[in-house]
């Protein structure tokens, strides 16, 4: 038996699918916006105390503790 051709979406289930859309977009741009946000750090460091430095300039993977 032949497949039938899908009949177009009536006016209601395109509206439909128009708001999901339109809600996945904006649950997509909150993500979005709370990655950005989570990507905003500040870093600080005590003069003289600059491990993570360090072991950035050495190539190191880890920062060695730093005493004290």
């Amino acid at each position: 038996e032949m497949p039938q051709p899908a009949q177009a979406p009536t006016r209601l289930e395109h509206q439909v699918q128009e708001a999901m859309f339109q809600m996945v977009q904006a649950t997509q741009v909150k993500q979005a916006q709370i990655v950005a946000a989570a990507l905003r750090m500040v870093v600080v460091q005590a003069e003289n105390c600059a491990p993570i430095v360090r072991a950035f300039q050495q190539g190191k993977e880890f920062a060695e503790l730093f005493p004290g």
